[in-house]
């Protein structure tokens, strides 16, 4: 690896596809810890996910409570094939529920303990959308300096917010969706490439799920969470976390703030350069962030693993 570091990062919400799980059931040593991840998040969740990840439909996939623990499964099995054969990674993060992949894999919470939050989590955030008339906006080509100038101009504050600043050409906000529409061409008027009003209910990583939120920081509080092995970066500081004591409030405030993702590129960018591998059921992290200067970007899903090794 030379001066090289390398970092791994864990894909999130979004990422779920039809045959998601499918490369895995190929891995040596993944197939029956698969079986076990999905016979346990079936029990949790009370839901038929073997067969959903293979078949869909699509907008069963798209609703949290299938799509967490799939996304999950995914996300914690490629690192687990990677790390057995040799990757040893100086630093991790996670987009979303991948945070619990990367807290998973360094230590902070066992695997059983992830899955059931994670579900727990997806419950919650099921439960809010359908008490709330929220909606989410991806909006492409416009940072997010000018997305927040652009919403404290338009008299939307208390009802929309920045929930996701993924990268400098990709924001997404979240609110109430009559809002959201009307704010639309206003977006594009001052120089939005492109904004999508996304098809599922729910503003996640807003002050909308505070109720899902609240519920969900008592259960936390009844979790053990232990010391990092490896370093974490965390979606609601965009700072390293390695003490028990350092995940708890980060954890609980991700419900209703905004995912940081740029920033926590740009932490790992500080240390180019730098090889950042995304472990999950495909290449969006690599695809939103790949002009990101010092990083070299690979899928585990993609590249083949045998071969990012020995190139490693």
């Amino acid at each position: 690896m030379g001066q090289k570091s390398l970092a791994l990062i864990f894909t999130g919400y979004g990422a779920q596809h039809q045959g998601m799980l499918r490369n895995l059931q190929n891995l040596p040593d993944v197939n029956l810890e698969l079986t076990r991840l999905l016979d346990a998040a079936e029990g949790l969740s009370e839901l038929q996910l073997t067969k959903i990840a293979e078949s869909g439909p699509d907008n069963l996939l798209a609703e949290p409570r299938v799509a967490f623990p799939l996304l999950f499964i995914a996300d914690y099995l490629w690192a687990h094939y990677a790390r057995g054969v040799g990757m040893r990674p100086q630093v991790m993060a996670g987009h979303d529920v991948g945070e619990y992949a990367a807290l998973a894999h360094a230590g902070v919470l066992s695997t059983t303990s992830a899955l059931d939050l994670v579900v727990r989590l997806s419950r919650l955030l099921e439960e809010g959308a359908r008490d709330s008339d929220g909606a989410t906006l991806v909006i492409l080509g416009l940072p997010v300096a000018d997305v927040r100038k652009f919403l404290a101009s338009n008299s939307s504050q208390g009802q929309v917010w920045v929930s996701c600043d993924n990268s400098a050409d990709q924001v997404i906000i979240g609110g109430v969706q009559s809002v959201l529409e009307a704010l639309m061409p206003g977006l594009q008027s001052v120089g939005a490439r492109q904004v999508l009003l996304s098809p599922h209910r729910g503003a996640f990583n807003t002050p909308l799920v505070s109720k899902a939120a609240d519920r969900y920081r008592g259960i936390l509080g009844q979790t053990e969470l232990r010391d990092a092995k490896i370093p974490v970066i965390m979606n609601a500081t965009a700072q390293v976390a390695t003490g028990s004591s350092e995940f708890l409030e980060p954890l609980a405030s991700q419900v209703t703030h905004t995912i940081r993702w740029r920033e926590t590129m740009d932490h790992i960018a500080a240390h180019a350069p730098v090889i950042c591998v995304e472990s999950g059921p495909g290449s969006t992290l690599s695809d939103l962030n790949d002009t990101d200067e010092g990083i070299e970007y690979y899928s585990l899903a993609q590249s083949g693993i045998i071969k990012l090794l020995n190139r490693l």
